[in-house]
């Protein structure tokens, strides 16, 4: 031990500490050198002696950091893209429709890219994909025959192609307009409304197959994914637990019966195809084929079988082109028939499919309106695509009839008619809804589907939209909604029920084939009404009736709802009227409305077991009392619009080209025919070349039946069906002299087209006996060959034909002029058929 003053002498302590260094530690070798081996360790150990919390935040601020990175770039990368194709997309609309303008154009947005997340449905992700050899996919070419052999359609449209480019280079030379006068107002069709392959002559364009191949697909977005994930929804349910049945009962997992027609599954078929849905609609037309049978003893409503079956055969023939629709569409058509049998000629309201018999409700014998003027759609494409004029004929008296009827009130109609008398009951009473409804829609409609020809069906409809101007439209307070009200012996009520909801894509169509602009102008403010119709209540669906708040009042919104209509049944009307203002504005509104009403759909009325629900109480989020049915017209119209609502494909079911019916279901427009002038100085110098046949009272079975097997009656056959312009439809044209040769039969009267259905070949026989032209005759006639005029592949019943040009006669105005399309050839020179040689006989 040291002692105290040794250690208090001693020298002072001092500490060291040794360190030892290995020759591979050195500097330089081994020790610290800046190398990227010991940073790592470095900061590792720094990390550690974090705390942490420490870490916790920043490993949150990296995270925030990269998903804002990520979202930056996403929407700074659509908006350079949409600004650098802006351009490039520009130059291609206008090389694609030179010189169009539509009276109210389609303003639609640019084709936008492909989404990213079409995994889920490969076989979707073009609205327009490739068309496989035998099944056509998407909205085909107008069905203008019952295809029978593959040979016969090609050469078929060979022909209408050839027919428009004839058509085309007639119409530059016109200068004449046909005009339309309506109480002093002149209705113009704009040449703007036609379709731009009739307006434009180029003679190098592609044909329409070609430019439509050539044409670049619309990709399906994201909104019309969701239609379709909801449309596999609702079909699961009804396959799983309703299949074959009319309607499915979601909740109860099981079905109800109308019919017994499985009109779910006839309604949704065309859906199915337009939505791209190859297995479901596949396996609905297996049971099309072996499991729908019409011969059953049941009653059936005829204007619901007509919308829903025999519109929903005739559309689904015209997009597939599968005859097996057509079929049974003549079968349900033929079935239908009884109903027409009353002393009136005003059917029936239920007909007996099984046993050929028709009655009205036991309760009365009326039929309402509505129900007995929207079939003719349906009945007349019938006749055009089977060439029996009976079903035509049938539904065009019942116009024609209401048509002279008294008791309107300014071309508004009352609800009902009676089928013995034939006239109009409980007068008085003027509505746009429920029983009345379609009667307007089918108006227009009927107009357009035959070319605007048919006047009478114009003035009908120019007149009823004066009248709900005049009688029946109010606006609302506090908004001042604009809406449709309804008349009852002189007192205007204020409900409008949602079916009204037609009424804004309706005037919309009527504006866009060239009727009065404040149409659109109309349509544009119902519409605003028919959404907030949905906005201004608790779960953002429209109740089924609504009455509008005339005075204002404070905490009252416009629209009141009263317990008995507070249900909503998952009806169409807004968002067919929101497809036809979008189709036709652009507006970018009427997508976004129809995406919040999908939305609520899928909130308040979807089951997770399979299908769409109508409910009870649209006030009440919380429960809105589902009712344990999915209507038909869910899948067949619902749905359908909606997927056309968000598409920006103006050629997906073209409005200048289909009409719906009522029931969502798309016919073709009836083509146009070329008109060939017949100019003699007298009655017997009238080329056979250009005359015609009256078919006969008889009814006819088919437009192109073969007569012969020679070439060049199967050339014909398969080619065309002669037309001619001349003499007054109700009388026989031509006779033939005991010396052969073919006359008029009446003197020359009022101009009318006269499709040529029975005695083809003799007809052929004068033609190749008798030279193109008579060497007296006065004015050039077309012969057969040199530019020829117009031959339908089908024929049209030609009856409102005369008519009209009497109307015009009588009210002063010339028919238009027809210019001829050819001149005469001598008889010595061959006669070509679209580049055939027709033999000629000695």
């Amino acid at each position: 031990m040291y002692s105290g003053a040794a250690a208090a002498a001693g020298p002072p302590r001092r500490d060291f500490i040794s360190v030892t260094l290995g020759p591979e530690e050195a500097v330089g070798v081994g020790g610290y050198n800046n190398s990227k081996a010991w940073r790592r360790r470095s900061c590792w150990r720094k990390w550690k002696q974090l705390s942490r919390l420490q870490r916790s935040v920043i490993l949150f601020l990296f995270a925030f950091l990269a998903v804002c990175g990520v979202i930056s770039y996403t929407s700074m990368g659509e908006a350079w893209k949409s600004i650098t194709n802006k351009s490039l997309d520009d130059q291609r609309t206008e090389e694609e429709i030179p010189r169009l303008k539509l009276a109210n154009p389609a303003v639609l947005p640019a084709p936008q890219k492909a989404d990213a997340n079409h995994g889920d449905y490969p076989e979707l992700s073009l609205q327009k994909p490739p068309k496989p050899p035998h099944v056509r996919r998407g909205p085909s070419n107008l069905q203008i025959k019952a295809p029978r052999r593959d040979t016969r359609l090609k050469t078929q449209h060979n022909t209408m192609r050839a027919v428009e480019e004839l058509v085309e280079a007639d119409k530059v030379e016109k200068t004449e307009k046909s005009i339309i006068s309506w109480r002093g107002a002149v209705i113009e069709p704009d040449q703007s409304t036609e379709s731009p392959s009739s307006k434009i002559m180029e003679p190098e364009k592609p044909s329409s197959v070609e430019a439509e191949a050539q044409k670049e697909p619309v990709p399906i977005n994201e909104r019309q994914l969701a239609v379709i994930e909801a449309f596999r929804h609702a079909w699961k349910g009804y396959k799983d637990f309703a299949w074959g049945h009319d309607e499915l009962k979601p909740l109860s997992k099981s079905y109800s019966e109308w019919f017994g027609l499985g009109l779910t599954l006839i309604d949704a078929l065309d859906t199915m195809w337009i939505l791209g849905l190859k297995e479901e609609f596949e396996e609905a037309r297996k049971w099309v084929a072996n499991d729908l049978v019409f011969d059953k003893n049941v009653d059936v409503n005829l204007f619901e079988s007509t919308i829903r079956i025999l519109g929903g055969l005739l559309s689904t023939y015209h997009l597939s082109g599968d005859s097996l629709f057509l079929e049974k569409a003549k079968d349900i058509g033929n079935r239908l028939m009884p109903a027409f049998k009353t002393p009136s000629k005003i059917p029936y309201s239920d007909v007996n499919i099984g046993r050929g018999t028709a009655h009205p409700p036991r309760w009365t014998s009326d039929s309402t309106v509505a129900e007995v003027t929207s079939i003719q759609l349906e009945f007349r494409e019938l006749s055009r695509l089977t060439g029996d004029e009976k079903f035509q004929k049938a539904v065009d008296e019942v116009m024609k009839h209401v048509h002279t009827l008294s008791g309107k009130n300014d071309g508004l109609v009352p609800m009902f008619i009676n089928t013995n008398s034939g006239q109009f009951t409980h007068l008085g009473v003027y509505t746009l809804g429920a029983r009345a409804d379609s009667y307007y829609e089918y108006l227009l409609k009927q107009w357009i589907q035959g070319g605007k020809k048919e006047n009478e069906l114009l003035e009908d409809y120019m007149r009823a939209i004066e009248g709900v101007k005049k009688h029946l439209l109010q606006r609302s307070e506090p908004k001042k909604l604009t809406f449709v009200g309804e008349l009852a012996h002189g007192h205007f009520s204020a409900k409008m029920d949602h079916l009204v909801c037609f009424l804004p894509g309706t005037l919309a169509l009527g504006a866009h084939n060239g009727l009065a602009a404040e149409h659109m102008k109309l349509a544009e403010t119902l519409i605003e009404t028919c959404y907030q119709m949905y906005a201004q209540v608790e779960t953002g669906l429209s109740p089924e009736i609504v009455h509008f708040n005339l005075h204002a009042q404070k905490g009252h919104k416009d629209v009141e709802i009263k317990p008995a209509d507070r249900h909503n049944l998952l009806r169409p009307e807004t968002v067919e009227s929101l497809f036809y203002m979008y189709r036709f504005t652009g507006d970018k509104k009427y997508q976004d409305w129809g995406w919040e009403i999908l939305q609520n759909f899928n909130r308040y009325t979807r089951v997770p077991t399979g299908g769409y629900t109508s409910i009870n109480n649209v006030q009440n989020p919380s429960n809105p009392e589902p009712r344990d049915k999915m209507e038909s017209f869910f899948l067949g119209e619902t749905l359908k619009y909606m997927f056309l609502l968000f598409s920006d494909d103006i050629d997906l079911i073209n409005l200048d080209k289909y009409i719906f019916n009522t029931e969502a279901h798309p016919l073709p427009i009836w083509p146009k025919h070329v008109l060939v002038q017949v100019a003699a100085h007298s009655a017997h110098l009238v080329s056979p070349s250009v005359v015609g046949l009256k078919r006969p009272k008889s009814t006819w079975s088919a437009a192109l039946r073969p007569c012969a097997n020679t070439q060049t009656h199967q050339v014909v056959v398969q080619t065309l069906v002669w037309e001619c312009v001349f003499l007054n439809n109700d009388q026989e044209v031509i006779k033939q002299t005991p010396e052969g040769n073919w006359v008029p039969s009446v003197a020359r009267g009022s101009m009318s087209r006269v499709p040529v259905q029975q005695s083809l070949c003799d007809l052929l026989h004068s033609v190749l006996q008798h030279p193109p032209c008579h060497p007296n005759a006065g004015s050039h006639v077309p012969a057969v060959g040199h530019r020829t005029a117009a031959f339908p592949l089908h024929p049209t019943t030609s009856g409102h034909s005369a008519k009209h040009h009497d109307r015009h006669r009588e009210g002063g105005v010339a028919p238009p002029s027809l210019s001829p399309l050819g001149h005469c050839r001598h008889h010595s020179s061959p006669v070509r058929l679209h580049g055939t040689v027709l033999p000629t006989v000695p």
